[in-house]
């Protein structure tokens, strides 16, 4: 380390920057800006130049972004967010869509085996009051 850096805590370069002190340890772990271990390993430390250039350059990464693009990651994030909702859902409702549509499948014959009784026995007793002949009345041989 060099003599003329003078290193600081997490929470006074929280406190200069604005960001969280764990994640300035977290950039640090990562090696985005410069930071040592000091006391025995236990606390982080960097320096304030350090922790001023990257916020400066984090500013600059921003505003380089044109306003479409951003939209569009934007809007990226929303579908997979939502999609991964979904995918969730599905995955813990499964057995419960399976429930739903075999039940969905017997209420339809249901309904169509009551539907096609009901007509077909309307039918007969309106259209015919009579019982059929017997068979060997109408095959005349």
């Amino acid at each position: 380390m060099e003599k003329d850096k003078k290193l600081i805590s997490l929470k006074e370069a929280s406190e200069i920057s604005g960001y969280s002190s764990d994640y300035i340890g977290q950039l640090i772990r990562s090696g985005k800006i410069f930071g040592e271990q000091v006391y025995s390993n236990v606390v982080w430390m960097t320096t304030e130049k350090d922790i001023l250039a990257y916020k400066n350059n984090s500013k600059n990464k921003s505003t380089d972004n044109s306003d479409t693009s951003s939209l569009f990651s934007s809007l990226r994030r929303k579908f997979r967010l939502e999609l991964s909702i979904i995918k969730v859902f599905i995955k813990t409702f499964k057995v419960a869509f399976i429930l739903l549509f075999v039940l969905f499948a017997i209420v339809t014959f249901l309904v169509t085996y009551t539907l096609f009784t009901l007509f077909s026995t309307s039918n007969s007793s309106t259209n015919d009051s009579s019982p059929a002949p017997p068979l060997e009345q109408t095959l005349n041989f």
